[in-house]
């Protein structure tokens, strides 16, 4: 369902899904909305004519996590181990296998779109990638502690530091 924010009525209902939808991700400049889902990948809508634009269920386990970045380009990351890179027609250009674990959790573009952090559900490292081709560019550590995990992360608006927070 989908509601205005100054009502609070439903504008309108997507129905159809396969699978439980875990995430929803507005693009920066509200055209697109993707739906990542348990088990079954991604659906992209026009939020237009809400039609479907694309529909990629070769996904192998869930998709927690999806990102815009300015150019209108979309990067998500699954429980299948894997980072997908779409361009701004959504066409699939990467695709890789996290390193840093086997449940790449969350992740975020940094404010000018050069990187890309990935944070994991099974440990305490983020990885950061080139925004614009999922190259590795270094690993961030984050602290022994309380923490079991980092689940959320955000880039200050200067893109200087990376705040990530996560479960006990």
């Amino acid at each position: 369902y989908l509601f205005s924010r100054q009502s609070g009525q439903i504008i309108k209902r997507i129905s159809g899904f396969t699978n439980t939808i875990l995430n929803l991700t507005f693009s920066n400049d509200g055209s697109k909305l993707v739906v990542g889902l348990h088990t079954r990948g991604i659906e992209v809508y026009s939020t237009g004519n809400w039609s479907r634009l694309l529909q990629d269920h070769s996904y192998g386990d869930s998709c927690y996590s999806a990102d815009w970045n300015s150019f209108g380009w979309l990067a998500t990351c699954s429980d299948d181990g894997f980072i997908r890179l779409y361009n701004e027609h959504l066409q699939l250009i990467r695709k890789i296998k996290a390193p840093g674990g086997i449940y790449p959790f969350y992740l975020v573009f940094s404010p000018n779109d050069q990187e890309l952090a990935v944070a994991y559900d099974d440990n305490l490292r983020v990885d950061i990638f080139s925004g614009s081709d999922l190259s590795y560019r270094h690993t961030v550590r984050m602290p022994q502690g309380d923490l079991a995990n980092i689940i959320k992360l955000a880039w200050s608006a200067d893109g200087q530091h990376l705040y990530g927070g996560g479960e006990l």
